[in-house]
């Protein structure tokens, strides 16, 4: 049973199993959820809006310890999903235009600099949010005044909005039996959501992990040129303005990110905040999965 987070809107969770379905009859290893005498997947109960989901076998990949072989996996199936999304058309996906972060980025954090002495925390967490928080503050200076991005946007496409490690199911053989958690689908550039998916599965740095998760990709989707690098400026354009982070841990207080705050700034702070290392970036979007592979 799945028990949806009280900011989930009917809207939103409906949308969300729109798409299972459609996907489940395109034959991606998907599990739609269970439905009611009444046809209904969505039910109240106690105020809180819950699904129901047939019981699947397997395990999701551990965090941190991806082989190359399962980031080949993982870039399979997300190639499949684009491929096969592509065709999908629901007009009430939210846009590129509605999932942008913070337009006042700065404002944000220093609110949470600010009410971090209300937060219980332990004094290791404090010290990690604070050098977060400032690390993130001297990103946004250095940044300022660089010409605003205009994007074409291309291959802008509905996309699962989520993909990684966490939200997929692998056998005891390495395959992949489930993509899961489809509530934040939406269309965006799809080699953004690689950009997303390879930062968020802590694939970049040393890890030889981004160059088969790419490989495996690009034999189900070719990247435009153009694709290669504009997903790399906007995806870092993204974590610049991103406040979900602090604002959840400091304004929600919700304990279950903290980890979060190390890994953006090993991962999301050390390598993508270094030109030359998005630049490097790029190259391997278009060296694997664009139309020079």
């Amino acid at each position: 049973m799945r028990i949806h987070r009280p900011n989930r809107t009917w809207e939103r969770l409906r949308r969300e199993h729109r798409v299972i379905h459609w996907a489940a009859a395109q034959r991606l290893p998907v599990h739609p959820p269970l439905r009611d005498d009444q046809g209904e997947t969505l039910l109240e109960v106690e105020g809180r809006i819950v699904a129901l989901f047939p019981w699947l076998p397997g395990r999701s990949l551990e965090r941190g310890a991806v082989t190359p072989e399962q980031a080949a996996a993982m870039g399979d199936m997300h190639g499949r999903l684009h491929a096969t999304l592509a065709r999908y058309d629901d007009p009430e996906l939210p846009s590129f235009a509605h999932v942008m972060p913070s337009e006042n980025p700065d404002a944000d954090l220093r609110d949470c600099h600010a009410r971090l002495s209300e937060v219980d925390l332990t004094a290791t967490d404090r010290t990690i949010i604070v050098e977060y928080l400032d690390r993130h503050l001297a990103l946004l200076e250095a940044e300022r005044g660089r010409p605003p991005l205009q994007p074409t946007l291309v291959g802008t496409q509905p996309i699962h909005g989520d993909y990684h490690e966490r939200n997929i199911l692998v056998d005891e053989a390495g395959r992949i039996t489930a993509v899961v958690d489809w509530d934040m689908v939406r269309t965006l550039p799809r080699a953004l959501e690689v950009a997303r998916t390879i930062t968020f599965s802590l694939f970049l740095g040393e890890t030889p992990l981004v160059e088969p998760y790419l490989a495996a990709y690009g034999e189900h989707v070719t990247l435009a040129p153009e694709e290669c690098e504009e997903a790399v400026a906007l995806w870092w354009e993204y974590v610049l303005r991103d406040t979900w982070l602090a604002r959840t841990r400091i304004i929600d207080r919700d304990p279950l990110v903290q980890p979060f705050f190390a890994e953006s700034i090993e991962h999301h702070f050390r390598y993508l905040a270094d030109p030359a290392f998005r630049v490097w970036l790029a190259g391997e979007f278009g060296r694997w999965a664009g139309p020079r592979r």
